[in-house]
């Protein structure tokens, strides 16, 4: 059977641990055809490239909504009373579209909301020094049990896992701790004085 007549998709494993089409990253100059000639050139061979960032920052003008929306979260929760830098959109959607998924299916199956919780976490990073990041990311809470400090995931030493995450007290916590990478989405990176 003759297959050279074909046109064949080429796709490759990008650092988020997903397979990319070619022709799908503007910033990728290899094409599939060109993936092809060298395959039929040297089908043992090796072709190194490095695939584009799965992620991209965004920078929002303070006089839009979604940044006031966002300042406003930090402002009124009482975790920033710093002037803030600037906020970036961080826009991943390969993440984006794992952790949606996840969402709508815990929210079929779960008799408390599941609504994700906007939540922050403080950090450093490449930044001027004076300057502080901080991010604001959805979570998955789901069914909470109240945690110990060893605790390795939220029914530590429990057959079952009836539980998503731990908190520090039962009615109104004000710490979470979450064991699962995928019930997290980050979304905007904050920058603060």
């Amino acid at each position: 059977m003759d297959t050279s007549d074909i046109p064949w998709c080429w796709y490759y494993l990008a650092d988020c641990g997903r397979w990319h089409k070619f022709e799908d990253d503007p910033n990728n100059p290899l094409q599939s055809e060109d993936i092809e000639k060298y395959y039929l050139r040297n089908s043992k061979g090796v072709l190194n490239t490095s695939s584009s960032d799965c992620h991209q920052l965004i920078p929002l003008n303070d006089l839009t909504p979604e940044y006031n929306t966002v300042a406003g979260y930090v402002r009124e929760d009482g975790l920033l009373d710093r002037s803030i830098v600037s906020i970036s959109r961080i826009q991943n959607l390969d993440l984006w579209e794992y952790f949606a998924k996840h969402a709508t299916y815990a929210d079929k199956y779960s008799k408390s909301s599941t609504d994700p919780l906007p939540l922050y976490v403080g950090g450093t990073g490449s930044v001027p020094r004076d300057t502080k990041i901080v991010f604001l990311a959805r979570v998955m809470i789901g069914k909470s049990i109240v945690g110990q400090s060893d605790f390795r995931k939220p029914d530590d030493g429990s057959p079952e896992n009836s539980h998503d995450s731990c908190v520090d007290v039962k009615k109104h916590p004000n710490i979470f701790v979450i064991f699962d990478s995928n019930q997290i989405y980050p979304e905007y990176l904050i920058q603060y004085r």
